[in-house]
């Protein structure tokens, strides 16, 4: 399994946001293809990585896990630009 670094751009986004309406925004991206990466992510990984509910959207301990590995993995992406 390989996971595209923009899906978990993405789902930084939404976790940051609490919106899947505000990090589309944010992002540039329309909602329905930010919901589409998200659940394309969660079948990949064959778990969910946010709960959805009424007030927005939040991430579960997955969710938080790649989400905290994503930073580092955003990190190395730029340095390696750099370099």
């Amino acid at each position: 399994m390989i996971i595209d670094p923009k899906q978990l751009r993405y789902l930084r986004a939404v976790i940051d946001q609490k919106s899947f309406a505000r990090a589309a925004e944010l992002l540039g991206i329309s909602q329905p293809a930010l919901s589409r990466s998200i659940a394309n992510l969660e079948v990949q990984v064959g778990d969910a990585v946010l709960v959805r509910g009424r007030h927005g959207a939040t991430a579960t301990v997955f969710g938080q896990a790649l989400a905290a590995r994503s930073a580092v993995i955003d990190s190395e992406l730029r340095q390696a630009e750099q370099d």
